[in-house]
């Protein structure tokens, strides 16, 4: 709940959205190519082009010494993704006003701005490359396809065994709710995905935009990629952009380890899972009654936050849809980490499974 508070208080501190008058030309900004503002009543707007699939970090510094300037990160059309004050997410940044560390973007336009909460003032704002993390930015290939009325888009992939993928699929009309479907060579789902995982999915992706995030493949092969509407109104141009970060190196088969307990409104269950750098997981929280609908939160060694989720969105039995799962987490440091289960609604009996997949050599070693 954390998470979802902090991204709340953030959204409270925008002002009137702010977006570029047709046709007008924005100054620009590059990766490695700072610029410098001034934050005052008329709210500074910078062009920020993508050309490839990148994490970066957005830093805003204030010039002047009252200067505390807010940064906030939006599409091209208008829609804002995230934005930061004073809040930076690590030791590295924390001599920064503003920092929007590691953020994830897809190839396009979008636009920068910088609000400060007192009077005029000045502001450095800079663009660097980010951190992509454990995983690693991975190979990304695109394509792009049309999605007419009840219709279905069909495309063939070819993936080896325990690849681990991502998909996602970008919507480029509002006139379109995807569903993304996964079918091995016998034409059997093997995932189905509706809308991006609200917590931990990439923003940069529309709400109702479907997307297969650290997907490991069963086996080696030929896939269908499938995308088809939730209504039968649904149509419109889309873009997919398939990652892929290399192999896993499955784990001996074993049992899964079970832990039990029960949850209760403004209560918590904690669990120790101890794992080693670079091993993947997959957690899964069951809720044994109708009445819970439980969110797990996973905290690092040092009891910082590294991965939530609420309800997984997966459509795979017997779990139900308010249940809980953190599928394919890498680990990035060995030692002990703490998984704490709450309520984002009701109370009652859980079963927690954690599945230790294998390994994945992280990049650089």
């Amino acid at each position: 709940m954390m998470l979802k508070q902090l991204v709340l208080l953030l959204s409270g501190l925008a002002l009137m959205l702010v977006t570029p008058a047709a046709g007008q030309n924005l100054p620009s900004i590059g990766v490695g190519e700072p610029a410098e503002v001034q934050a005052g009543p008329d709210i500074p707007l910078l062009a920020l082009t993508i050309t490839a699939p990148q994490f970066v970090t957005l830093i805003a510094d204030g010039l002047d010494e009252a200067a505390s300037p807010v940064l906030f990160l939006s599409t091209a059309a208008g829609r804002d993704l995230i934005s930061a004050y004073d809040s930076p997410v690590s030791d590295r940044y924390a001599g920064h006003d503003s920092v929007i560390e590691n953020f994830y973007l897809l190839p396009g336009s979008y636009t920068l701005r910088v609000e400060n909460l007192y009077d005029t003032q000045r502001a450095a704002v800079s663009v660097e490359p980010g951190d992509p993390g454990p995983w690693g930015a991975g190979v990304t290939e695109t394509f792009s396809g049309t999605l007419v009325s009840r219709g279905r888009f069909r495309q063939t992939l070819t993936f080896d065994q325990d690849e681990i993928v991502t998909i996602s699929v970008l919507a480029l009309s509002d006139s379109l709710d995807a569903y993304l479907e996964l079918r091995d060579a016998r034409g059997v789902p093997v995932a189905i995905r509706h809308e991006r995982d609200s917590l931990m999915g990439d923003r940069v992706l529309n709400d109702p935009d479907p997307q297969l995030k650290y997907f490991h493949i069963p086996a080696g092969g030929l896939y269908d990629l499938e995308i088809y509407g939730t209504y039968d109104t649904d149509a419109g141009d889309f873009q997919v952009y398939l990652t892929r970060y290399g192999r896993l190196s499955p784990a001996a088969s074993a049992a899964p380890e079970v832990f039990t307990g029960d949850v209760v409104v403004n209560g918590r269950q904690s669990f120790t899972l101890v794992a080693e750098r670079g091993e993947v997981v997959t957690i899964t929280v069951r809720a044994l009654t109708e009445q819970l609908d439980p969110f797990l939160t996973m905290l690092s060694p040092q009891g910082v936050i590294v991965a939530v989720n609420d309800d997984h969105g997966f459509y795979e039995a017997p779990l139900q849809w308010g249940d809980a799962r953190l599928a394919n987490f890498l680990i990035p440091e060995s030692g002990k980490y703490t998984l704490e289960i709450t309520s984002a609604g009701g109370s009652g009996p859980i079963e927690m499974t954690v599945e230790r997949m294998g390994t994945f050599a992280l990049p650089g070693e």
